[in-house]
């Protein structure tokens, strides 16, 4: 017998046994994280899904601006609005995010750099008749009406299930595992 089959004949034996996978802690932060992500992202598409039937309200793009951000592979544009709506401009309302079809560059691209390139994403998605538009709920929730009218919500839907269904998995491996270890114990 070698040495590793007697430290676990010896662990059997005092009845310990090692925890495994699935009793380690970063996997249930795993699926703490699956689910809040599937279930926050469902709430937002429900949300988005609502908002197609609020009014359309004309709004006034106070400030737009773009931003490049980086990740670890690539470079990607940030849209940045603020709006003003209501009767005489009086509510607020600011928005963060990046949009749909925007360019992306590799690291060392020189593209992203260029002046002419940052003048054209801006004039598309900076347009006031683009996102001039806001919904807003009898509620006062807000929604810019490009967001409403363009979501994938087929496709954002999906991901939720499966961030859902990945929680599940785990927490259904979690149950299996610890019955199948409390089953064990009796037998002894």
């Amino acid at each position: 017998m070698d040495k590793h089959t007697t430290a676990t004949r010896a662990n059997d034996v005092k009845g310990r046994s090692s925890p495994g996978f699935f009793g380690s802690v970063p996997l249930y932060f795993i699926v703490a994280f699956s689910f809040f992500v599937g279930i926050a992202g469902l709430f937002d598409d429900i949300t988005l899904y609502r908002a197609r039937t609020w009014p359309v309200v004309e709004a006034r793009l106070d400030h737009c601006d773009i931003a490049l951000h980086a990740s670890k592979s690539r470079f990607y544009w940030r849209v940045s609005a603020d709006w003003s709506f209501g009767a005489n401009h009086e509510h607020r309302y600011s928005d963060e995010w990046t949009p749909r079809g925007a360019p992306e560059y590799a690291r060392h691209d020189p593209k992203s750099d260029s002046a002419g390139e940052r003048a054209a994403v801006f004039a598309r998605y900076c347009n006031e008749t683009t996102i001039g538009k806001l919904r807003v709920s009898p509620g006062g929730t807000v929604r810019p009406d490009d967001k409403v009218t363009g979501a994938t919500l087929v496709t954002d839907v999906c991901i939720e299930v499966f961030f859902l269904l990945l929680g599940s998995a785990f927490t259904a491996g979690l149950v299996y595992d610890r019955s199948r270890k409390s089953r064990r114990k009796r037998r002894r």
